[in-house]
């Protein structure tokens, strides 16, 4: 495990540390994010040798996964995004579903 540890965070440092789009703050935000990434694919024991291999039913185990651990809609809406960036920075051109097709419909609040 520690082999593909190592494997999926280096493949993760080598774009944050290439990447040139947002602010100081919300680089970390990401960056903490894919290394949790990281490790929620661990602990589900998904069959992922690289992120250029990331697919669909990858996306719904994790999305199941946070739902389990009661994120808020909002919050896996906010990871699918980053995974979506940082899909699009590795040069994959997977189409993953979009929020709308996972079930993550925002809250509609009453207008005061």
């Amino acid at each position: 495990m520690d082999i593909l540890k190592h494997k999926l965070l280096s493949e993760v440092y080598n774009v944050i540390d290439n990447a040139t789009v947002g602010t100081h703050n919300f680089k970390k935000v990401r960056r903490n994010f894919l290394k949790r990434l990281v490790k929620d694919i661990l602990d589900l024991k998904l069959d992922l040798k690289s992120f250029s291999f990331f697919n669909n039913d990858h996306l719904h185990k994790l999305v199941a996964y946070w739902h389990a651990q009661n994120n808020s809609v909002s919050t896996i809406r906010n990871k699918r995004s980053i995974i979506v960036w940082f899909l699009k920075e590795l040069g994959s051109d997977i189409s993953l579903d979009t929020a709308k097709e996972l079930g993550l419909k925002k809250l509609k609040l009453p207008k005061d």
